[in-house]
């Protein structure tokens, strides 16, 4: 696609998810459950309850 993956936002709801973007280089959303309540290096980036969490202006300020 051309794109870079420090430019790219991964959003996935497993550990196995999250844990995969951070040596890709990319950023993780985490959506659900199971993101809201990983820690250490199982935790997303950014965890959110459901999309409807997702506040564009939390995400985009997270990644400067």
């Amino acid at each position: 696609m051309g794109v870079e993956p420090s430019q790219c936002v991964v959003f996935e709801d497993s550990v196995s998810g999250f844990k995969a973007a951070r040596p890709a280089g990319m950023y993780s959303v985490g959506v659900g459950e199971v993101a809201l309540h990983a820690v250490g290096d199982d935790a997303p980036d950014l965890a959110i309850g459901s999309f409807n969490d997702l506040n564009p202006d939390r995400l985009f300020g997270a990644r400067d």
